[in-house]
């Protein structure tokens, strides 16, 4: 079979040099052509006809693949070398590249969607999330961009608990399938996957292949108990919040506070905006190693007191 890689030399702080990683594909039983993500020609190459597409690098270079990917008959196997890695994480994909790629084959697959958010501005794909309030508050302004790894992640979840806890209600009007979420919302993520941001488990019984959204909505009488459950150590347990399924959210946006398209930004147009966000109908296909599965909710454990 012949794959085509496609790799991010910059991605987290996996240092895996582009040979390297054709030396695990190649040992895997594939021969291997490689692309560079940061090409001007990137769209072309991975309009090329191959057997394989592989995604090497963080959640923005997969999220890059499998939204510009013009075949998506083309089955994706991810090799998450990134810091959250939130997509890989949803699709229970982890682990060093050697051990990832000998798992790899054709009747071990999931299904990943694609979603669209529509605005004013036009039209953008997303893979992971379409956020407002909290989340795009600790985002936007490129905290812990000059750390890696797990001090990335630490300052991320530090920013994420900050902004709970200043959040002001947003000016937002939500319906999912026709139907109203009422409550004063201090974050609302519309997820395609069960981690955002600096990989926080937000649904973990997020289904990325199920044509469905994970409309996730944190209301002002759940901040003090969403602050302390970001507070733990590892967030294996059910999150504080209200979690509603659905194929089309429409959103009425009032405001100066501005939106998230995964890890993109865009600011408020000013007046009364509606946002529609839904799937598309082509889903693409992911390898996936055997048995793959999200981490499983842990029996709460008690919180620790926080002081102030």
């Amino acid at each position: 079979m012949h794959a085509h890689l496609f790799h991010n030399p910059k991605s987290g702080t996996a240092d895996h040099a582009i040979d390297e990683l054709e030396a695990v594909l190649r040992l895997s039983g594939y021969e291997v052509t490689s692309f560079s993500t940061k090409a001007k020609d990137f769209a072309r190459e991975l309009a090329k006809p191959c057997d394989l597409i592989v995604a090497a690098g963080g959640d923005g270079t997969v999220g890059k693949i499998l939204k510009l990917m013009p075949d998506r008959k083309i089955p994706v196997a991810i090799l998450p070398l990134g810091t959250a890695n939130n997509i890989a994480s949803s699709l229970g994909i982890k682990g060093e590249p050697e051990e990832i790629a000998q798992t790899w084959t054709p009747g071990r697959k999931r299904l990943m969607s694609v979603g669209r958010c529509t605005g004013p501005w036009g039209e953008t794909p997303f893979i992971e999330a379409v956020g407002f309030g909290a989340m795009v508050d600790a985002t936007e302004k490129g905290l812990a961009d000059d750390k890696e790894g797990k001090s990335r992640l630490l300052m991320g979840r530090d920013a994420f608990l900050r902004a709970i806890k200043k959040a002001k209600p947003r000016d937002l009007e939500v319906t999912i399938d026709g139907k109203a979420i009422k409550g004063d919302l201090i974050a609302l993520e519309i997820l395609n996957c069960g981690y955002a941001g600096p990989g926080i488990p937000l649904c973990l019984t997020a289904k990325p292949g199920d044509a469905l959204l994970d409309i996730v909505a944190i209301r002002e009488s759940q901040r003090e108990a969403m602050m302390d459950w970001i507070g733990a150590t590892e967030e294996t347990t059910k999150p504080p919040v209200t979690v509603t399924r659905g194929r089309k959210v429409i959103i009425h946006w009032k405001g100066k506070p501005g939106m998230r398209v995964d890890d993109g930004h865009i600011a408020a147009p000013g007046g009364d905006v509606t946002v529609t966000i839904e799937l598309e109908r082509k889903p693409v296909t992911v390898l996936v190693p055997p048995r793959a599965k999200v981490k499983p909710l842990a029996p709460r454990r008690k919180a620790k007191a926080r002081n102030g």
